[in-house]
């Protein structure tokens, strides 16, 4: 139902192991394009905070 941020999410957890696997889903992953038909907005969202994870610019700021 969601195929796209179902890619964006195993690629994100991918990148704590090593191998070809993770390679794989990383490659999908920036080869897959948004969605445009009606479930757009949850998988595109997902999408892109996977994709702020994976390129470091997500980061918490402590709150002290």
């Amino acid at each position: 139902m969601h195929p796209t941020a179902i890619i964006a999410t195993v690629a994100a957890g991918s990148v704590m192991t090593e191998g070809a696997t993770a390679n794989a889903w990383l490659q999908r992953s920036c080869h897959t394009s948004l969605r445009r038909e009606k479930r757009r907005y949850y998988d595109n969202c997902l999408y892109f905070f996977c994709l702020i994870l994976l390129s470091g610019c997500y980061q918490l700021e402590s709150w002290a």
